[in-house]
């Protein structure tokens, strides 16, 4: 019986251990690409594989897991972001002076625009007299992260960051042919932003699509050939104003009447009244869209909600001075590490496996919050940024946060083991010239060797 016991034990270590070989020989096979992975059992602590895990990384957007953590503890995942209506007074059905006043708010939009509009309109407001004006003052008014290649464009990606934010702060662009010419749209429509279409019907797509800002106005040119349809995302300077002629927009179209101009403001009125106000869906629920679609500007305005806690419009920097500080404080070490941005954009972020690991397994302690944590990242296969990454393998039983820059791939999160242990991995590989595929190929194999675990 004991002999039969020992034959036992030696079969269920043999079954459930990770092959590491396996593992060296996926890393092997890129070649010389800087590598390294951490993976380890949440609750024991446990090392099950290692690999370069204390080198340090250009994370990419793995760097957002840092930055919603921080805000789970900072700002607590219950903390809603406020978008005020201000105005000098109310007369009757006049409102003097509109003020919109942003927080960092990254979920509003034009429902939220027209929400604020309905509200004015329930307390009959008919009439905007003077002018609508935008105040954005309370974060960080840089319009970039620390970092940021100067050469980013004009793509959605890396919209410009404003308190008072809207739409993602870009428009989307389209253009087709019909029948012969070139049928253009841009949504959302607002006055702040016009586009010029100097494309023409042609044998193949073969355009270039520009934005340019005069300090009035987001001038949007679109020239070359067309020949099938195109859609394309372009970001906008000064994101407030933007906010306020999609106000204004939606206001006029509501009934109320509005004679004056959409300006910004430096300080607020020393007076004055609150008309309206939008409150955002709660931390935990706009967490699951960052980490699930990976929303740069969402990212960026959380880093700055947090750095103002210190003192309204301080840098994103004393953010990540202040989320340092509580990680500390919970026993998670930083020394080393390096953080610039809240998105992963900045080049100057530089994160290990080790630290990864060590965030997530310390995410799944914290009580009222793992479970929040856990469920906003995307599961593979169904959810995401990961949708498409082992789909139909991973019995939902990975859940990762990725990062993609040029030369960058890395991929970190937890992966439930068929034994219901739950493990926190990092996988993080720089410095490469093949192509992404063949990274998130080796990337896969290795999370389905962890599955085994």
């Amino acid at each position: 019986m004991l002999i039969m016991l020992n034959h036992l034990l030696v079969f269920f270590f043999l079954t459930s251990a990770v092959n590491s070989s396996k593992i060296d020989g996926f890393i092997r096979s890129l070649g010389p690409v800087h590598s390294g992975i951490h993976c380890v059992n949440t609750k024991t602590g446990e090392s099950v594989y290692s690999y370069n895990q204390d080198f340090l990384f250009v994370p990419a957007s793995v760097q957002k897991l840092l930055t919603v953590a921080g805000s789970f503890f900072i700002l607590g995942t219950d903390y809603r972001f406020s978008t005020y209506l201000l105005c000098d007074s109310i007369r009757s059905d006049t409102v003097y002076n509109l003020v919109l006043r942003g927080s960092g708010d990254p979920s509003l939009d034009l429902k939220s625009i027209e929400l604020l509009v309905k509200h004015l309109k329930s307390i009959d407001i008919n009439n905007i007299q003077g002018d609508i004006c935008t105040y954005s003052r309370d974060l960080d008014t840089l319009p970039l992260g620390v970092g940021w290649m100067w050469d980013e464009g004009y793509y959605a990606y890396s919209a410009r960051i404003s308190a008072l934010s809207c739409c993602g702060n870009y428009v989307t662009v389209k253009a087709a042919v019909t029948d012969g010419r070139i049928t253009y749209d841009i949504m959302p429509k607002s006055d702040f932003v016009e586009l010029v279409n100097l494309l023409a019907p042609g044998t193949e797509n073969k355009y270039t699509v520009e934005r340019y800002f005069d300090g009035e106005i987001n001038i949007i040119v679109l020239s070359g050939t067309l020949k099938t349809p195109i859609e394309r995302t372009v970001n906008l300077e000064r994101p407030d104003l933007f906010t306020g002629h999609l106000f204004m927009r939606a206001a006029i179209e509501s009934g109320i009447s509005f004679q004056g101009m959409v300006r910004s403001i430096q300080t607020l009125p020393a007076v004055y009244e609150t008309a309206a106000v939008f409150v955002s869906p709660p931390l935990f629920a706009l967490s699951d869209s960052i980490l699930n679609y990976s929303l740069n500007l969402s990212s960026e305005l959380l880093l700055r909600k947090i750095a103002s806690l210190n003192s309204l419009g301080a840098s994103s920097l004393e953010g990540i001075s202040l989320i340092f500080q509580k990680f500390s404080y919970l026993g998670l070490s930083t020394s080393g590490i390096v953080s610039k941005d809240g998105c992963g954009l900045s080049r100057y972020n530089l994160l290990s496996p080790r630290f990864l690991t060590s965030l997530l397994s310390l995410m799944l302690k914290q009580p009222g919050t793992s479970n929040l944590f856990f469920n906003c990242l995307p599961i593979m296969g169904r959810e995401g940024t990961v949708n498409n990454r082992l789909r139909r393998i991973s019995e939902d039983r990975a859940r990762a946060k990725t990062g993609t820059l040029s030369g960058i791939s890395t991929i970190a999160g937890y992966i439930v083991t068929k034994r219901q242990d739950t493990l926190s991995f990092a996988i993080m590989m720089n410095n490469f010239s093949i192509s992404q595929n063949q990274i998130k190929n080796v990337q896969d194999s290795i999370i389905l060797e962890l599955m085994n675990y």
